[in-house]
């Protein structure tokens, strides 16, 4: 909706050349978001209808046109943000997962539907999560914590972990629904995030809102104070002599030790612990709120100064009116798990292709500059050094990859995608959705108590041969039929495998399954020019879309730069190969509705790679 609100009231000029396919993705975009109302939030939106029939006329030439318009933005967005907007679509989303015929996304919708409606009040379903959990389980501490919360009912003494509450089925959700409609009370919130290989001069830098600290003189700081308090000072001399360490650092004489714990906070020789005080008020993400602070201000460092050794850290603290509502450690580099030595295959890859790279990249230093071979090596550096970098950063880049390799071939980016990648993608998540569905009903913890056979299921398909992991997705796909005859009906792994079940049950419905994928993909791919040129050239744009786009751009550009990769390593032109690829991709899809069988359907002759 804010996107949405943004082109509304975009004061840029029109051009059709440009903003006619932009709206026209922004369109598509809300009418797939609006699909997913159900029935009882629907009720609470009468202006909906109004919004979706304007929109084709409202997002055009005539300002006067989109001011209208977005007169009834307005008006569904005050709908929308109605406090008992959230509680009626909890009861949309019950009313999904009751039907056992609600296919997995339509439920994943709804669910992200909520938590937009949390955002408008600056909350998250995230916050309320392991509640609704509680209370849907019966499980009485969380049922009476929610009745504490909504009621002031006193819980009864006595209670036992994982005690049964003894509500009905339609108290649970008539209980959750309340709980989610309820506001949140706004509180005074402070969080701590921290960075290694970082250096103050001083030990507190302010800068606004943000606090720089020199960690190792905290850690020092901490070790007066609590030397102090053992000494059997007061609690109010502690105060007055570290009046410049921030009082919820200090604590009470019963919590305060514990919360300044040396194993709680980061162990390196030189870090920054930077205070955040957010202020009063409801916040949809209070720690990614914080750090896009601090990353603001490092960034406008960086800029001018050319660089930094300032390396961001995992962990971090909040409090919320002094006391402590949440932390997060071990303190590690973000990303850390890329970087393990252990965990590293660089040496493996160059060893299995030494000869290959010997042939095509080291024979001759010239080859580095020849147009095929710069545009692949500049697409794989790009991912190697923006593997950390923004969502915003990391669209951008992945697009530039692959119009890198687009121009070689002469053709637009957009092009390349869905001829190239989109197909072999789709095809992709036909063949592997059979062995993530299997994978996913082995390792759920409800079916491993009811169904525990199934626990070692996914051993058939998955083997490893020289430190390799291969699946072989053919034996996956030949066991679904046995594995859907014994689920039950209410569970999300249960209901992912009934419906792929039902989309690989013959060749005309993979066919029919390739051919959504397909339409969905250029759907997202739209968006992503979208996005793209708002980030481009300032245009309207919201920070979950940018997410979301970035996530599907990067795995279209690995695919297309993988293709190109191997052509590289087989010495062929990028042409030859991509024109290779798309033949067999497109006559692959052409064939799938009319082969014998699924097997022939999926696993063709030709290309039967049935491993990874």
């Amino acid at each position: 909706m804010e996107e949405l609100g943004g082109w509304l009231g975009d004061e840029r000029p029109y051009d059709r050349s440009h903003r006619k396919d932009e709206w026209a993705s922004l369109i598509e975009d809300v009418k797939a978001s609006f699909a997913l109302v159900g029935s009882e939030l629907g009720g609470l939106l009468p202006s909906m209808g109004s919004l979706l029939v304007g929109l084709h006329d409202g997002l055009g030439p005539r300002k006067s046109e989109r001011d209208a318009l977005h007169l009834v933005f307005e008006q569904v967005r005050t709908e929308l943000c109605d406090a008992a907007a959230p509680g009626a679509a909890f009861a949309d989303l019950v009313a999904a997962v009751q039907d056992p015929g609600t296919r997995t996304d339509v439920i994943e919708g709804r669910v992200d539907l909520i938590d937009a409606l949390l955002r408008f009040s600056g909350r998250s379903l995230r916050g309320v999560a392991s509640s609704l959990l509680g209370i849907l389980n019966n499980d009485a501490t969380y049922v009476n914590g929610a009745f504490y919360l909504l009621d002031d009912r006193e819980p009864p003494q006595g209670l036992q972990v994982d005690e049964d509450a003894g509500l009905g089925e339609d108290e649970r959700f008539e209980l959750a629904r309340r709980l989610i409609g309820r506001s949140q009370e706004s509180r005074h919130h402070v969080v701590w995030v921290f960075y290694g290989n970082a250096r103050i001069s001083g030990w507190c830098l302010p800068v606004g809102a943000c606090e720089f600290f020199d960690g190792p003189a905290l850690m020092a700081a901490f070790g007066g104070i609590d030397e102090m308090l053992d000494g059997g000072g007061s609690y109010s001399a502690v105060l007055q002599q570290f009046h410049q360490v921030p009082t919820e650092l200090i604590g009470d004489e019963t919590l305060g030790k514990y919360i300044r714990g040396h194993l709680k906070w980061p162990s390196e020789d030189a870090w920054v612990a930077v205070r955040v005080d957010l202020g009063v008020g409801p916040f949809y993400d209070m720690v990614e709120t914080a750090r896009e602070q601090v990353r603001a201000l490092l960034a406008l460092a960086v800029f001018d100064v050319g660089q930094t050794s300032w390396t961001e850290l995992t962990g971090y603290r909040h409090f919320a009116d002094g006391t402590e509502g949440g932390s997060s450690m071990p303190f590690r580099e973000v990303g850390f798990e890329r970087r393990l030595a252990a965990s590293d295959r660089t040496d493996s890859w160059l060893h299995d292709h030494r000869s290959e790279l010997a042939a095509r990249v080291t024979a001759d230093p010239a080859m580095l500059h020849l147009p095929e071979v710069q545009a692949v090596v500049t697409a794989t550096s790009v991912f190697a050094a923006t593997a950390d970098a923004t969502p915003a950063l990391t669209l951008l880049e992945s697009v530039r990859v692959i119009e890198t390799q687009a121009s070689v071939l002469r053709i637009h980016w957009k092009d390349l995608v869905d001829q190239y990648a989109t197909p072999g993608n789709a095809l992709r998540r036909a063949q592997f959705g059979a062995a993530q569905a299997i994978e996913a009903i082995a390792y759920n913890d409800e079916l491993r108590v009811q169904l525990p056979h199934l626990h070692d299921l996914p051993n058939e398909f998955n083997v490893y041969r020289n430190g390799q992991h291969l699946i072989d997705m053919s034996i996956a796909h030949d066991r679904i039929p046995h594995v859907v005859a014994e689920l039950p009906t209410y569970n999300s792994a249960c209901r992912k495998l009934r419906h792929v079940a039902d989309d690989l049950a013959t060749p005309a419905s993979i066919a029919a399954f390739v051919q959504r994928e397909r339409e969905l993909d250029l759907r997202l791919l739209r968006r992503v020019h979208r996005v793209r040129n708002s980030l481009t050239h300032g245009g309207p744009s919201h920070p979950t879309i940018v997410r979301i786009s970035s996530d599907f751009i990067t795995v279209k550009a690995k695919h297309v730069t993988g293709v190109n990769v191997q052509a590289l390593l087989d010495g062929e032109p990028l042409t030859t190969t991509l024109q290779n690829y798309k033949a067999e991709m497109t006559k692959w899809i052409a064939n799938i509705a009319t082969a014998a069988d699924t097997t022939a359907a999926l696993f063709p002759a030709k290309v039967r790679r049935n491993t990874t």
